[in-house]
């Protein structure tokens, strides 16, 4: 997120206000989505073509889902207020919590740098 900060501010204003998902949604692809997005999947569900039983399912709607249930305010139009289910993971409040403190930790950090200087 600072380097997301330093090369484009005005994306990274964008993306903590909730109102764009592609830097998330590129990070989380980056290196390869492989290793770990089977776990966005239920049972009966792929990322590649359907096929019998198989209902396809897309990757970038799966992380947007989480990035909305993340980074905006209109939780509520989800059924559950403490948490999201998006294939066989359970994101609750705490994330967001833990992701907001994070956050203002690194600009607090940062704004004590450029004072500093």
């Amino acid at each position: 997120m600072i380097g997301l900060k330093i090369h484009d501010i005005t994306q990274y204003e964008e993306f903590i206000r909730g109102r764009n998902s592609e830097p998330f949604i590129k990070f989380a692809l980056y290196g390869g989505a492989d290793r770990y997005c089977h776990i966005f999947l239920s049972t009966g569900e792929s990322f590649d073509e359907s096929n019998g039983d198989m209902v396809k399912v897309s990757l970038k709607e799966r992380f947007d889902e989480l990035y909305k249930y993340l980074f905006t305010a209109q939780q509520q139009k989800f059924e559950n207020m403490y948490g999201i289910t998006i294939g066989d993971v359970k994101f609750t409040t705490r994330w967001k919590d833990m992701i907001m403190r994070v956050m203002n930790f690194m600009e607090t950090m940062n704004n004590l740098n450029v004072n500093s200087q």
